[in-house]
């Protein structure tokens, strides 16, 4: 190196020390700047506290005489409290009952007289309105439940539980629309803003409730317009592995037409969905406890500015809805103009389209419900405020130059419109009347009117839906054309007929580059060479149709299986080059090449609730002590099992197995599952080899079957190894966990020959010359995506996931 550029190296060093230093003293100088005045309220980690006022929001809420007076001082006080931990109990009702024993008697039982910074913690308690006591809520804040130690336990178990999807931790106000919404096995659902998911997590469960049907015949399609959120909303609602399901990236109030026809029929028809759930995108005022940001955000535009947003989708959602259909439309905002304003133009707008059309929709009382939901009425009469803080009464009033800002529609309605549309039917949800976050919920129906003689059509082009969702008439060819089409424009359409478009105009634009990158779905054919093999090794129902079977890649190896319902693959066939499919199906199968297995595939923990009705053969009934066994240690062996286990695995070969726990078989269950086994039914599934056998089982959900066999899921060390004897009950197999003292890690000698049966040491995943398959980092579903516990916030939409950019790839 020559002396120059030495001096010039030199030189770079010494203005990079110089800079380290300079970035040294800024930084010392923020924290510095950072410690606050001794006489400053803290938060326990050292920052400042959000300042928690803001006139102008009490001087309008003041003004609109939404909270009484005498309530105010108690309003303002509980908004500015931190919001209470709320969470309900998901999945089969027998499963959630069981689990919520444990809840009782294991972690809130313990918590009477806790204190947490010298006050006295108040129990946990239920939601008083909320179906079969399955919604809790603990009246702490998470960062007391994070910090404190008497609390450790139950953070871990909150975790634990939400990984594995039987609990949801969700604000309480959050839970409410899809109840209003009375879901059935057989109805068609929309979420038209569904991102992060928790709702629609909802939606999908109460299409599931009813756990005698196999599958559903209804389904719910999310819909979000944030790209990225539906990317989310997808691991969010994974956990409840449904077919029934399907994902869509559209602007809500541009929604396209879906098309669909029964399984079976050629015939396509616009889909007119039974229940709409409008969640709308809100100034979010409800939701200052939880985002004290809120509090220095909050102004009246933003009520102003989001107004026609919420109208466009509102009216969206109405267009889209069958007879006798619902729609729930709900804001977490307690502002009027997103709320009320929003309901009453939609609905006087509809009478003037629709005075002489073969439906009408109408608010619906819900106020008796929920019983227990303590609310206040819909308002019929508010005022607007400017930006300046000037209040109008009336349009009138409004100077020319904020007639941008401040619509017509915002203004409530008269009196004798007021008592038509019947407001008071809303309900409005006040933080300060049971602890909660701020909501509002409107319950539209609409109703066939009696049969009226035929009247003539409008013409086509001004019964068009909305802006952006109409494709241009046929008549817009020529001077007349162009100047018809500009008169459609300018007037307003009639909304309420979505079969008038038959696409998005969104679509014609150029797609952008990153925005339709998710791989193809591709069914199986009738005559594909990987399912005969499948379908005989576990013995399928002839029920099960292996056309809605489909895979994500088009060449090569296909590594995994999904399954959909018979209408999600309709709606795909037709509208696949219209809308914007983000994610559909659930994983069934995985490759699992083996030289001494007949299948080349497995069955998927996540997709066995939906297949094992359809499985006549590779199960296992097992006693509750065996379920221990099998989730508390790695690859046990055969003679490790109840001998009714053991002579039942000895009939099968290597090869895909799935065990079945199930109280109600009294002929199988003897007295240590009635006195300690649990209360419902199980099901996972697992790998059986020469002479031993694993399971294959996310960790969280792992976690939660030994709960439900009474094991808590730090005491399960996972050793590796051979038990002298198999365990007499449940209890004793318990006590066999934490330690050695029962385990011979030395197999028996008629084991020894077959080592290739248990995984190596070193690697509990990997098997070295093992006919235990090794799970595939890139595809198993029992590994990465549930592996790391992730700090959870208040509510379930917060719940960090574990960084897996494989599975995410492979789930869009």
């Amino acid at each position: 190196m020559g002396r120059r550029n030495r001096n010039k190296k030199q030189q770079d060093m010494k203005r990079k020390d110089r800079g380290d230093d300079r970035d040294k003293d800024i930084k010392r100088q923020r924290l510095d700047d950072a410690k606050p005045d001794s006489n400053q309220t803290q938060e326990p980690w050292g920052y400042k506290m959000t300042d928690k006022n803001n006139k102008m929001f009490e001087t309008f809420y003041k003004m609109q005489n939404i909270i009484p007076e005498d309530e105010w001082e108690t309003f303002m006080a509980t908004m500015r409290e931190p919001l209470p931990i709320t969470f309900r109990a998901t999945g089969f009702k027998s499963e959630v009952q069981e689990l919520l024993k444990i809840i009782k008697s294991d972690f809130f039982s313990n918590m009477v007289d806790i204190e947490i910074e010298g006050k006295k913690v108040d129990p946990p308690s239920t939601l008083p309105w909320y179906p079969d006591g399955c919604g809790w809520q603990i009246n702490l804040t998470k960062q007391m439940v994070r910090k404190s130690p008497p609390l450790e336990k139950l953070h871990k178990f909150l975790i634990s539980e939400t990984e594995s999807g039987n609990i949801s931790r969700q604000e309480a106000v959050s839970m409410i629309p899809p109840l209003l919404m009375d879901i059935k096995p057989h109805h068609k659902v929309l979420d038209m803003c569904a991102a992060p998911g928790s709702k629609t997590a909802q939606l999908i469960e109460y299409l599931h409730a009813d756990e005698s049907i196999k599958l559903p015949e209804g389904f719910v399609i999310a819909n979000d317009a944030d790209n990225k959120r539906c990317y989310m909303m997808t691991h969010q609602v994974k956990r409840l592995a449904s077919p029934n399901f399907m994902i869509i990236n559209h602007d809500a109030s541009t929604m396209p037409n879906i098309f669909l026809s029964d399984p079976g029929a050629g015939e396509k028809k616009c889909l007119m969905y039974d229940r709409v759930l409008a969640d709308v995108p809100c100034s979010g005022d409800g939701t200052m406890r939880k985002n004290p940001d809120v509090w220095g955000k909050w102004t009246v535009a933003n009520g102003h500015n989001l107004h026609g947003l919420q109208t466009r989708i509102l009216k969206r959602g109405l267009a889209l809805l069958g007879d006798n259909g619902r729609l729930v439309y709900s804001t977490c905002s307690l502002n009027p103009i997103e709320d009320e304003a929003v309901v009453a133009s939609t609905l006087l707008q509809w009478r003037n389209m629709s005075a002489n059309k073969n439906c009408e929709i109408r608010l619906v009382d819900i106020s008796k419900e929920l019983p227990g939901l303590k609310h206040n009425k819909g308002v019929n009469h508010w005022k607007i405020m400017s930006k300046t803080s000037d209040v109008y009464e009336n349009m009138s009033e409004v100077p020319e130059a904020l007639h941008t800002q401040i619509r017509p529609s915002m203004f409530p309605p008269t009196p004798e419109q007021a008592e038509s549309l019947n407001l008071d039917r809303c309900i409005r949800i006040l933080p300060h009347l049971q602890n909660t976050g701020g909501f509002f919920v409107a319950v539209i129906e609409k109703v066939p009117r009696i049969q009226q003689e035929d009247q003539q059509k409008a013409d086509v082009t001004l019964t068009a839906p909305i802006d952006d969702t109409t494709k241009e008439p046929e008549a817009a060819n020529g001077e007349e054309g162009k100047k018809e089409v500009e008169y459609v424009k300018k007037q307003d359409r009639d909304w309420s007929k979505p079969e008038i478009a038959p696409y998005c105009s969104q679509m014609k634009k150029k797609r952008k580059a990153g925005g339709f990158k998710e791989d193809p779905y591709i069914f199986l054919e009738e005559t594909d060479p990987i399912w005969p093999p499948i379908q005989k090794f576990f013995n399928m129902d002839k029920e099960f149709d292996h056309k809605y079977l489909l895979v994500r890649c088009g060449e090569g190896k296909k590594r995994n299986i999904y399954y959909t319902s018979p209408h999600i693959k309709t709606i795909l066939a037709h509208n696949e080059e219209r809308v914007k499919f983000i994610n559909l199906g659930v994983k069934v199968l995985v490759r699992s090449d083996h030289d001494d297995c007949d299948c080349s595939f497995r069955l998927c923990q996540e997709g066995l609730h939906m297949m094992f009705p359809f499985l006549n053969a590779r199960s296992l009934k097992v006693h509750s002590r065996d379920i221990v066994t099998m989730l508390s240690t790695e690859n046990p062996f055969l003679d490790n099992f109840s001998n009714d286990v053991h002579s039942q695995a000895k009939a099968y070969s290597v090869g895909s197995i799935w065990f079945i726990y199930d109280p109600s078989d009294e002929a199988f269950m003897d007295q240590d599952d009635r006195e300690n086994g649990p209360n419902c039914k199980l099901v996972f599934c697992g790998w059986k080899g020469k002479v031993s056998m694993r399971s294959f089982v996310p960790k969280q959900e792992r976690f939660h079957f030994l709960r439900l066999c009474g094991v808590q899921p730090q005491d399960a060390l996972f050793k590796r190894g051979h038990m002298k004897s198999p365990p007499a009950n449940t209890q004793e197999a318990i006590q066999r966990i934490p330690g050695t003292d029962s385990m011979d890690i030395t197999p028996s000698a008629d084991n020894q020959t077959a080592q290739s049966d248990v995984p190596a040491e070193e690697d509990d995943v990997q098997t070295a010359a093992s006919d235990i398959p090794a799970k595939d980092s890139a595809t198993d579903d029992t590994e990465s995506a549930m592996d790391s516990a992730t700090e959870n916030t208040d509510t379930v939409n917060d719940v960090t996931q574990s960084d897996n950019s494989t599975e995410a790839t492979e789930a869009t």
